[in-house]
C-alpha cells in the first residue's frame, strides 16, 4: 500500500514537473526559439511519455526547425495517445507539407477539421496546400472558411488575395489585401501585393502610395524602389521614376524586380525593343525565375514575334506550371499566330489548373471558332460570359458564331450586348450594320454601318456596307458616295466597282457607269456578267463598235 501511494506520488510529481516544462517549452517556442523548445519538450516527455499535448507541441516546433521526419513521428505519436486530436492531426499535416506530400498533408487537415469544424488554422493551411498544388477554387473556399472562424486574420486576407489574383480577380484581391492592412498596417508582402494589383488596374497613384508605404517598411530595399519607380513612371513622372531605380540599382546592381519593372513600363508605352532588353536581363539575372520569361513573351507577342513569344510562354510553364499567367498568354499567342489547335491545347492545359478562369475559357473559345468547331465555341464561351458576364469579346465572339451557322438574330443579340459594354466596339457595329441589312431592318443597318465609319474611317469595308444600306433604303447618290469613298481607300475592290456601274447607269450617268465596269474588268477579266453590263452601257452611250466587242466576249465567256 505504501508503495503504491509512493508510486502516484512520484506519477503527481513528474506530471506537474513535465506540465511546467511544457509552459516553458511553449514560451520557448513562442519567442522564436523552437530548438530550445524541443530539448526541453523530450524532457518532459521523459517523465510523462503518454502527455498527448506535449508530443503535438513537439510536432509543431520540430515543424519550425524545418525535421519534418521527426515531426511526423512526434505527431503520430501524438495520436496515439489523444485519437482525436486535432492539433496532431494539424501538424501531422504540416509535416508532410514540409515534405512536399501534398495530398496526405490535405488528407490530415481534413481529419483535423473532422475532429474541429471552426479550427481556423487547420482551414487556412488547408488553402496553403491546395494554393500549392494549384487548386486555387479550393484554396479560396478554405481561406474564406478560416476567416469565418477567425476573421481577424491578415494572412489569411492575404492568401485568399493571391488566390483571387491568380484566378485575375483583381478587384476581389484588392479587396483582401485593403483587409490584410487594416487588420496588420505594418504588412510588408501585403503593401507589395497590394501596389502590384493595382499598378495591374492603371490605378498608378494608388499603387504608388502602397509602394511608398512598403518602401518605408523595408527600409529602402531596391524591390521597393523599383517598384515605386514603375508607378511614378506610369504616371509619367519619369525624372523622380529614374531616381529611384538609379538607388535600386545602387542597392543591388541585378535587382531583378527593377529590371522586370522598367519593362513593363516600356511595354505600356510601346517601347517594345527597350521592353526585350530589360526583360531579357531580368532572365539572365534569375533564370530560374517565371516571370521575366512572361514580360520577354508579351513584348514578342506585341512585336508579333510569335515564335520568339511562343517559346519564352512555354518556358514560363516549364517553370511555374501551375500559374495560369503562362497558359494564357501561349494560348493568346497561338490564337493570335493563327495556330488555334495548339492554342487550343494550351488553353485545356490552362482549364485543367483552374476550370473557373473565363479567360481560359475565351482563349478556348476563340480557338474552337478558328477551327470551325460553332457549336463546341458557342458552349465554351457561353461559359467564359457566365463566369464574367461584363466580358465584351466573349459575346462578341459568340456573335461570330452565331453569324457563321446563319443564325443572325442570335448573333445580333450577342453583338448588342457588347455594344452596351463597349459603345466604341467597331467590329461589333461594322457586324450589326451587315447583320440588319441581311434580315431587311435597313434603318437600322444604315445606323450601325454609319456609325462603324465614323469609328474606322479608313475601313474600305465599313465604306461599302454603309452604300449597301443606302441603296437599300433608295438614296442612291449617298450610296454612290460611300461606293467612291470605298474605291479611294482600296482601289481594287471589285465588288464596289461593280456597285458603281449598276448606280451610275441607274442614274442615266452611262460614261461613269462604262468607266466603273471597265475597271472592274480590269480586275475580273474572266467574268461575263461584267461584259454584258458594260455592252448595254456602251450601246446606251452610242458606241456600237464597242458595245459590239465587248457582248461578244460576254457570249463567249458564258460559252
Amino acid at each position: 500500500m505504501a508503495s503504491a501511494a509512493a508510486d502516484r506520488k512520484k506519477q503527481e510529481l513528474e506530471r506537474m514537473e513535465a506540465t511546467r516544462l511544457a509552459s516553458v517549452g511553449h514560451t520557448y517556442l513562442s519567442d522564436g526559439q523552437p530548438d530550445k523548445a524541443v530539448e526541453v519538450y523530450r524532457r518532459a516527455l521523459e517523465l510523462v511519455p503518454e502527455f498527448g499535448q506535449v508530443w503535438v507541441n513537439l510536432a509543431a516546433a520540430l515543424n519550425t526547425l524545418g525535421k519534418h521526419t521527426e515531426a511526423a513521428d512526434a505527431a503520430r505519436q501524438a495520436t496515439t495517445c489523444e485519437t482525436d486530436s486535432a492539433e496532431a492531426f494539424l501538424n501531422l499535416g504540416a509535416a508532410y507539407g514540409g515534405q512536399g506530400r501534398h495530398d496526405k498533408e490535405i488528407e490530415f487537415y481534413k481529419k483535423a477539421l473532422a475532429v474541429k469544424p471552426d479550427f481556423a488554422r487547420a482551414h487556412f493551411n488547408l488553402a496553403l496546400a491546395f494554393a500549392d498544388k494549384g487548386l486555387v477554387a479550393d484554396a479560396i473556399q478554405a481561406a474564406k472558411k478560416a476567416l469565418d472562424s477567425d476573421g481577424a486574420w491578415a494572412q489569411a486576407h492575404y492568401l485568399l488575395g493571391y488566390c483571387f489574383g491568380v484566378k485575375q480577380m483583381v478587384d476581389s484581391e484588392v479587396k483582401e489585401y485593403r483587409a490584410a492592412l487594416e487588420l496588420d498596417p505594418s504588412f510588408l508582402d501585403a503593401h507589395r501585393a497590394l501596389g502590384a494589383a493595382l499598378f495591374s488596374q492603371g490605378k498608378y497613384d494608388e499603387s504608388a502610395a502602397a509602394y511608398r508605404r512598403a518602401l518605408e517598411l523595408s527600409g529602402g530595399q531596391a524591390v521597393d524602389l523599383a517598384n515605386l519607380a514603375a508607378s511614378l513612371g506610369a504616371r509619367g513622372e519619369l525624372r523622380e521614376a529614374v531616381q529611384h531605380l538609379e538607388k535600386a540599382f545602387e542597392t543591388d546592381p541585378d535587382c531583378y524586380e527593377a529590371l522586370l519593372n522598367l519593362a513593363a513600363l516600356c511595354i505600356a508605352r510601346g517601347d517594345l525593343k527597350r521592353a526585350r532588353e530589360y526583360a531579357g536581363r531580368a532572365v539572365a539575372a534569375q533564370p530560374e525565375r517565371a516571370s521575366g520569361y512572361l514580360a520577354l513573351s508579351e513584348a514578342l507577342m506585341r512585336e508579333k514575334d510569335y515564335d520568339g513569344a511562343t517559346a519564352g510562354f512555354k518556358k514560363a510553364v516549364e517553370l511555374a506550371p501551375k500559374d495560369l499567367k503562362g497558359h494564357f498568354g501561349l494560348a493568346a499567342t497561338l490564337n493570335e499566330a493563327g495556330r488555334p489547335r495548339e492554342a487550343m491545347d494550351a488553353a485545356q492545359a490552362g482549364l485543367q489548373i483552374d476550370q473557373q478562369n473565363a479567360e481560359m475559357h475565351y482563349q478556348l473559345g476563340l480557338a474552337l471558332n478558328s477551327l470551325k468547331r460553332y457549336k463546341e465555341a458557342l458552349e465554351v464561351l457561353a461559359k467564359t460570359v457566365e463566369l464574367d458576364r461584363d466580358h465584351a469579346e466573349a459575346h462578341y465572339h459568340r456573335g461570330m458564331a452565331f453569324e457563321a451557322r446563319d443564325e443572325p438574330e442570335r448573333a445580333i443579340e450577342c453583338y448588342t450586348r457588347v455594344i452596351e459594354l463597349r459603345p466604341d466596339h467597331f467590329g461589333a457595329h461594322y457586324a450589326l450594320g451587315f447583320l440588319y441589312g441581311k434580315i431587311g431592318n435597313n434603318d437600322r443597318a444604315l445606323v450601325e454601318t454609319s456609325r462603324s465609319v465614323e469609328l474606322k474611317p479608313d475601313y474600305h469595308k465599313a465604306h461599302f456596307n454603309l452604300g449597301l444600306a443606302y441603296e437599300n433604303l433608295g438614296k442612291i447618290e449617298e450610296a454612290v458616295a460611300s461606293y467612291r469613298e470605298t474605291v479611294k481607300l482600296k482601289t481594287d475592290y471589285l465588288k464596289a466597282y461593280v456597285k458603281l456601274g449598276a448606280l451610275y447607269a441607274k442614274l442615266g450617268e452611262n460614261r461613269k457607269s462604262s468607266v466603273a465596269y471597265k475597271k472592274a474588268i480590269e480586275l475580273k477579266p474572266d467574268q461575263a456578267q461584267l461584259y454584258g453590263k458594260l455592252a448595254q452601257v456602251l450601246k446606251a452611250l452610242g458606241k456600237a463598235d464597242e458595245a459590239k466587242a465587248a457582248y461578244e466576249t460576254y457570249q463567249k465567256l458564258k460559252g
